[in-house]
């Protein structure tokens, strides 16, 4: 792993905190589907069902309420009423309806902690960035500065060509933009064969000591460019699991509703694959 040395920023410790939350909603989600399932498949009465799922909520959603992870918009008063009235329903399938406004507020919830998390995923891969920038930034800068000279080099040696051709104001040029040149003749004001010689062997020896000082720092190049690969393949990664889960949740909602509203049969639906798919997508920590 090329940037495992920059993985301990403080925007990355947020984006854990936050990869952590989406395991917890989706160890949840598959706790409260296997629940369902189990429940669908007893030899209870529909009125025992009601009565253990109202306690499975009550149980599950009370702590949560002390302390949310992710936060829900609802007051303990709120699930007393909810709970008393999965309890009070004689079908199970009117307690699953009972209890579709805590599913409903657990996908909201849910949603928004997935949001949140892209913005904290964002955060994190600025953040390495720009860690990998500030350690390469010599590197970068000499980078630029060889490309620029080489380039420049390769321009000016056109002058010589210019100069050949009867153009006797490209000599002057060229000495303005290479002024070591002069060195190299014995007068600037006549420049004879021998001259043109040894500007061309000067400026073919320029671009070999730049091409070989660029090919000394191909290994560090390589390793940076390498750096910001992973960053976003790993970045793109994330993402698209981020994308996954959520419509996975939405999936999982609908599909509860559906199941409410007695479109199916309990123990056929499945939820629990839904639910194992937002396992799959949940985003791992880095």
């Amino acid at each position: 792993m090329y940037i495992r040395d920059y993985n301990n920023g403080p925007a990355v410790a947020e984006f854990e905190v936050m990869a952590k939350k989406i395991g917890n909603i989706i160890r949840g989600t598959i706790a409260y589907a296997l629940e369902l399932v189990t429940l669908a498949d007893s030899k209870m009465s529909d009125k025992e069902r009601c009565d253990a799922l109202a306690d499975y909520l009550d149980g599950l959603l009370r702590p949560v309420l002390s302390a949310p992870i992710p936060p829900l918009n609802m007051t303990v008063a709120k699930l007393d009423t909810i709970v008393a009235d999965v309890r009070s329903r004689r079908k199970f399938l009117d307690g699953l309806d009972a209890a579709q406004p805590i599913i409903d507020e657990v996908a909201r919830a849910s949603g928004d902690v997935i949001e949140d998390t892209k913005v904290a995923l964002d955060l994190a891969a600025k953040e390495i960035r720009q860690k990998i920038e500030d350690d390469n930034q010599e590197l970068t800068t000499a980078v630029k500065a060889l490309k620029y000279e080489q380039i420049r080099t390769i321009m000016n040696v056109g002058f010589l060509k210019m100069y050949r051709e009867g153009d006797p104001s490209a000599i002057d040029s060229l000495f303005a933009r290479e002024p070591h040149l002069e060195e190299v003749v014995n007068s600037t004001d006549r420049i004879t064969a021998e001259d043109m010689a040894a500007i061309e062997q000067r400026l073919l020896f320029k671009l070999r000591s730049i091409s070989e000082l660029r090919t000394q720092l191909e290994n560090d190049l390589e390793l940076y460019w390498k750096q910001h690969r992973e960053l976003d393949e790993i970045s793109d990664m994330y993402f698209q699991a981020l994308q996954r889960a959520h419509v996975t949740v939405i999936a999982w909602n609908r599909a509860h509703q559906r199941l409410a509203a007695g479109i199916t049969d309990p123990a056929k639906i499945n939820l629990v694959s839904i639910a194992r798919k937002a396992a799959g997508s949940a985003v791992p920590i880095p």
